[in-house]
């Protein structure tokens, strides 16, 4: 019986997620050695950001995700855009609000979502323009996936993984050939579970941007890929923030319900 691997994504942890199953077989890669000097000046852009990037309370983000797997019948998007509120040097989200759209064989659908910040955390849902939902929980609390600051966590976790060129206004990262700890590290934050399926066995590939003014990370894309015969995974997700600090609490207006 031909053992069945699973790639399984979930972008925004209030909404369903995208499958991919296939049988892969295994390839080995090793990624190259840096140089002392150039992981010693990496990790401390990195740590230079992460006081800017853990202070931040407020932001805006654009995910999208592109899923061409062949299990599909048809290539899946999903889109969210949103702006998010937090306390300085915490990941915990004390309001926001998204948007959310994901075109796949089923067709179109829009997700809204506003976290209030009212008492209790009142979470407020909207489908396909429909009529808005107000649900509430005891003790509920709000989170988004991928969650900013812990992306960047993660990153830490991984800087001797990366390779890093600097720019006239920024700081441009990518992961080493070979690299094969971007799956496992950076996948909880982007709800990506890999099920019956090692890491050796993909194609991943991690870039992002630091600004060199701000020290914020403005972009990050992460891809997966693997193909054999008839069987494909191809994942791509490209994950953007800006306005750091600068997001009016105004945008956050809470629904009639």
């Amino acid at each position: 019986m031909k053992r069945i691997k699973r790639v399984r994504l979930l972008a925004l942890a209030l909404v369903a997620g995208l499958t991919v199953s296939m049988g892969l077989p295994s390839r080995n890669s090793r990624a190259e050695a840096a140089s002392p000097e150039a992981s010693n000046k990496i990790q401390e852009i990195l740590e230079l950001a992460s006081r800017e990037i853990f202070d931040t309370e407020s932001f805006e983000i654009e995910l999208e995700i592109k899923n061409r797997s062949s299990n599909f019948e048809v290539p899946t998007k999903e889109e969210i855009e949103g702006s998010i509120f937090m306390k300085a040097g915490s990941s915990q989200i004390e309001k926001g609000v998204f948007e959310r759209e994901l075109k796949s064989a089923e067709g179109k659908q829009k997700s809204e979502v506003v976290m209030s910040g009212e008492t209790g955390n009142p979470l407020y849902i909207r489908e396909n323009g429909g009529a808005w939902t107000r649900q509430e929980e005891e003790g509920q609390v709000y989170y988004f996936h991928p969650n900013y600051k812990e992306i960047f966590k993660s990153i830490l976790e991984i800087a001797d993984e990366l390779e890093m060129t600097e720019e006239r206004h920024s700081y441009k990262f990518r992961s080493k050939p070979g690299s094969k700890k971007i799956a496992s590290v950076l996948g909880p934050e982007f709800h990506l579970q890999l099920t019956g399926v090692s890491e050796d066995e993909l194609e991943q590939t991690l870039k992002f941007k630091i600004d060199k003014k701000t020290m914020q990370m403005e972009e990050l894309e992460m891809s997966l890929y693997y193909e054999v015969g008839e069987e494909r995974i191809d994942i791509e997700m490209e994950f953007e923030t800006s306005d750091f600090n600068e997001v009016d609490p105004k945008m956050i207006v809470i629904p009639t319900v």
